[in-house]
């Protein structure tokens, strides 16, 4: 697979800058990968990154975000560990998970308009991301007595 190319055409054309990440605004996995399909299969969208900048991934390795944000592809923010070093990284910098928004604050929220579809995301205290609905960023201010604000982009 020439992922150079893959990223050239397909990671690339979908990123947002945001402070220093590089945010992939294209489709995503379960649990918040960015991810396009290449050669028949489907590839998490930061691996390309990596490999298109860095190299390959040696095996038993994998790719570790420096900023805690899934959906960054900033070469920059990508290097390779062991699961245990990424597990160990991202507890001792306050990794951001799904909850964390619960937990933390907003820093900021910003909508994307693609056609029919808007995309919300919110930067959290810790410097992660979440992607969710804007009643969702509204129930979790609401809930901890936080004032809603956003802007637009």
């Amino acid at each position: 697979m020439n992922y150079l190319r893959v990223y050239q055409q397909q990671v690339q054309p979908k990123l947002s800058r945001f402070e220093e990440c590089h945010i992939f605004k294209g489709a995503q996995t379960d649990n918040g990968y960015g991810k396009v399909r290449a050669q028949g299969k489907v590839v998490r969208a930061h691996r390309v990154a990596y490999i298109a900048h860095k190299g390959e991934i040696p095996p038993g390795l994998e790719i570790m975000h420096r900023c805690n944000t899934k959906l960054c592809c900033n070469p920059e923010h990508l290097e390779i560990g062991t699961h245990r070093q990424n597990m160990e990284y991202w507890s001792a910098t306050g990794g951001t998970s799904n909850h964390a928004i619960g937990q933390a604050g907003l820093r900021g929220v910003y909508k994307e308009v693609k056609g029919s579809r808007i995309y919300w995301t919110a930067r959290t205290a810790e410097g992660g991301y979440l992607k969710r609905s804007v009643d969702f960023f509204e129930a979790c201010c609401a809930r901890k007595a936080w004032e809603w604000a956003h802007t637009t982009s």
